[in-house]
């Protein structure tokens, strides 16, 4: 199994995002989804996931902003 996190502000991408997941790769499993980079950051660190579905622009912030937090990435992006 590989644990992923998917990180979007737009539900609609999320919902459609774990449909095709779930269609093609039903090896993946959705631990959370999160809606703003903060709250992604705490939840990588605490879930540890495999991988993570980053979305480009999330609010008025950046994906890249958000990998720029951790000070080592051990997860696939």
């Amino acid at each position: 199994m590989i644990n992923a996190i998917i990180i979007d502000d737009e539900k609609h991408c999320i919902d459609r995002l774990k449909n095709l997941l779930e269609d093609f790769c039903p090896e993946i499993k959705v631990l959370e989804d999160c809606f703003d980079i903060n709250t992604a950051f705490l939840k990588i660190n605490e879930m540890k996931p495999d991988v993570i579905f980053l979305d480009v622009q999330i609010n008025e912030f950046t994906g890249f902003d958000l990998l720029k937090k951790f000070g080592k990435i051990d997860f696939e992006v």
